[in-house]
């Protein structure tokens, strides 16, 4: 039983952590991708002006009709200029925020799937208020990121059932051989 106890822990830390990196290094790669295209479009509007950004995120909304890849610039009121968004999403508040500073949102995105049946699905993104008060939005869907999530999860939890089980078979095993050792000293 002790054993199994420490057995168990053990196995139960290395996989824990093993998913807690994985679910961590997936977040950062999808956090960074929209940091940079927001830096980069931030960057865009200060060296070419606003036709050029808006053009440039026409191009990008266009090369992303299943929204993967988010992108909304609209007027100091919120007026839609360019963008795979028909609107601001209502959960992103920027009231508050200052301008060059970024802020991330989670948010719902409604999109049909290829049944043409209207489904929501889980996005982030990082608002940005550019100068002259214009609002940008560069995020991602992350329903694959999701799912990739949960083929790790049932992947360590049918590893862990496993290694439990093949430590108690284990356990069971080394418990025998040392009883029918004993038994035979007692003999």
């Amino acid at each position: 039983m002790i054993y199994m106890a420490l057995f168990g822990t053990s196995v139960c830390g290395v996989l824990g952590f093993e998913y807690w990196q994985t679910a961590r290094v997936i977040a950062e790669q999808t956090d960074t991708t929209i940091e940079v295209e927001t830096q980069g479009l931030a960057e865009h509007y200060r060296e070419f002006g606003l036709a050029q950004v808006i053009f440039v995120i026409k191009e990008r909304a266009r090369n992303n009709p299943n929204l993967q890849s988010i992108y909304l610039l609209t007027t100091p009121k919120f007026k839609l200029l360019a963008g795979n968004l028909s609107a601001w999403p209502s959960g992103a508040q920027i009231k508050d925020q200052v301008e060059g500073q970024p802020h991330w949102i989670n948010f719902q995105i409604q999109t049909v799937n290829t049944k043409g049946k209207k489904v929501e699905r889980p996005a982030r993104a990082q608002t940005f208020i550019l100068p002259d008060n214009f609002h940008l939005l560069v995020g991602r869907e992350v329903t694959e990121r999701q799912k990739i999530q949960a083929l790790i999860t049932n992947a360590l939890i049918w590893g862990l059932v496993l290694t439990l089980g093949l430590g108690v078979l284990g356990g069971v095993l080394m418990s025998r051989h040392v009883l029918s050792r004993i038994e035979a000293i007692n003999r």
